[in-house]
């Protein structure tokens, strides 16, 4: 997969992404505690295959296109 680190570093710059990237890079890793706090400031909406939570004071969208870009499926 060539272009991984082209992307990896182009998410890496994004300023949502950059901040959830710093908890790995301080060696948090997985964190239940972390993805319960995702979950607790989760935004309602009317859509069925979205899921919205406020992250760093901003919106952060998690879809059906976001999960096939993650897993493959």
């Amino acid at each position: 997969m060539k272009w991984l680190p082209k992307e990896l570093e182009t998410v890496k710059k994004d300023p949502i992404f950059a901040q959830i990237f710093k908890l790995f890079d301080n060696g948090l890793g997985f964190s239940a505690r972390v993805i319960h706090g995702f979950l607790c400031r989760e935004l309602l909406t009317y859509k069925d295959y979205e899921l919205w939570f406020v992250f760093t004071r901003r919106p952060l969208r998690f879809s059906l296109l976001e999960f096939h870009a993650v897993t493959g499926l």
